[in-house]
């Protein structure tokens, strides 16, 4: 676990210098990460707002956490929504796609890729 994790951040750090146009913005994004981060955030979501969502998306994206982890706990897993009727089946399939679209990103530019 704690080389995944230790992995997962290095990877994740260095797409900021992939990710930026010059070592000027990817210091700026540095900073700002190590300067702007308030421990208080975690607890009152301010952070997720200032994303752009607003307080039914977070509702939204809490019911589909939890319902998954219901999901989980329960002895057959996913496999316990195939089970269900086809109206149960169908919303959940709806609050998945919901949950998609929540977390899409919306830009103008294209895929990274077509770059090279």
């Amino acid at each position: 676990v704690w080389q995944v994790l230790v992995t997962f951040h290095l990877v994740g750090f260095a797409w900021i210098f992939f990710r930026t146009g010059t070592l000027d913005q990817a210091l700026a994004v540095v900073r700002g990460i190590v300067t702007d981060f308030k421990a208080g955030d975690l607890v009152n979501l301010s952070w997720l707002k200032r994303k752009g969502l607003d307080r039914a998306d977070i509702v939204l994206i809490a019911g589909a956490f939890a319902a998954v982890l219901a999901l989980d706990r329960t002895r057959h897993g996913f496999a316990a929504i195939f089970a269900r009727p086809v109206m149960v089946r169908w919303l959940f399939y709806y609050l998945l796609v919901a949950v998609v679209l929540v977390f899409a990103v919306a830009r103008d530019g294209g895929f990274i890729y077509f770059q090279f």
